[in-house]
């Protein structure tokens, strides 16, 4: 860890210092707070069942990701089943709300899925 700004400091074993190599058990503050490295690498990503079924019939067995509404295999309502991102899993969103008809999945980046509607 390195500190950027030039006045930024962080304090380790009661010195001031700029850098630290991060490792398991390293303890340092960083103004008020006190932070402790531990082992390990990233978090599983949390996955929230209801993403990979559909809406209406709460199927799991979802037709192949598609851009365009299709019907749903349990129940036969419109959905639009993408993939999120890299991942392998499937997940799913009503193809029709109270306002609203989806389209198509319009494109997806970032933290966010587009899709083009029509109210």
């Amino acid at each position: 860890m390195r500190c950027v700004d030039a006045g930024a400091e962080l304090e380790y074993q009661g010195r001031q210092v700029r850098e630290l190599p991060l490792e398991p058990g390293l303890r340092f503050r960083v103004g008020p707070a006190e932070f402790e490295c531990r082992p390990g690498g990233p978090a599983a990503p949390v996955w929230p069942e209801w993403l990979g079924e559909c809406p209406f019939c709460h199927s799991r067995s979802l037709p192949p990701p598609t851009p365009q509404v299709q019907p749903c295999s349990g129940g036969g309502r419109g959905i639009i089943v993408f993939q999120p991102g890299n991942t392998d899993r499937r997940a799913c969103v009503a193809g029709m709300s109270e306002s609203i008809e989806l389209v198509r999945l319009a494109g997806e980046g970032g933290m966010s899925v587009v899709f083009e509607g029509i109210m």
